[in-house]
């Protein structure tokens, strides 16, 4: 099975996140884990996939990553739906 590709994150992304741990709307804690998971260097599945951290989620289909996604944006975006 492949595994999910981690290039290094580009600088924008990196910073949305630090600055949303500074916002205190990510965890430290959650960001560890993060890099503790990105280091066993998981596999993918096929299709759409989703790694929950507590304060903040990875996304990504099949080996790609593709976004982060905040507690406080998924509360926004439910509460918007309706």
């Amino acid at each position: 099975m492949p595994k999910i590709q981690w290039p290094d994150l580009p600088p924008a992304l990196r910073d949305h996140l630090f600055e949303r741990l500074r916002e205190r709307k990510i965890s430290a804690e959650d960001l560890y884990q993060l890099k503790l998971w990105r280091e066993t260097e998981p596999e993918a599945p096929d299709g759409l996939w989703y790694k929950d951290f507590g304060s903040f989620k990875s996304a990504g289909k099949e080996d790609t990553r593709r976004h982060f996604s905040s507690a406080a944006n998924r509360q926004r975006a439910s509460s918007s739906n309706m």
